[in-house]
């Protein structure tokens, strides 16, 4: 494909997306008001600017999370991302939540445990935590609260 093409089919999926919007998880909403009462919560993802600005835009979310960053906005790899994340905010103790094996090879390049999210799009071979709906997470990691 020519880039003149990709750019054509890039506009016309961003006009689909702002129109017909998506529809979030289940508990999604809840879910992240109750862990941002607790932990700084952060967004990457390997998207487009204008996607993750149509995405906070469309759902309210962008509240909840204390940063964001995709590949959209900063050229990085995902790796590169958590990297720079971690270092800037000082995060010790951070977990990346993800649903795809590039997920979890980006994360354990970065050093963070991960959580796999088997609800989403991917698969990953082998995850220490796994979730098969996005209410069974928000209750392990409040649990994980008790004693903080």
């Amino acid at each position: 494909p020519t880039d003149a093409m990709l750019k054509t089919i890039e506009v016309r999926e961003e006009q689909a997306i702002a129109e017909s919007g998506g529809t979030l998880f289940a508990g999604v909403e809840s879910g992240l008001e109750r862990l941002a009462s607790v932990y700084p919560l952060y967004l990457v993802s390997n998207c487009q600017g204008w996607y993750l600005d149509l995405f906070f835009a469309k759902t309210g979310l962008q509240k909840h999370f204390v940063g964001a960053d995709c590949n959209g906005y900063s050229g990085h790899s995902k790796r590169e991302m958590l990297d720079r994340l971690a270092k800037s905010q000082g995060l010790t103790g951070a977990v990346y939540v993800g649903d795809t094996q590039g997920d979890h090879d980006s994360a354990r390049e970065a050093g963070l445990p991960f959580a796999f999210a088997r609800y989403g799009f991917g698969s990953v071979a082998e995850a220490e935590r796994a979730f098969d709906a996005f209410e069974a997470l928000v209750e392990h990691f409040m649990a994980s609260t008790v004693g903080v």
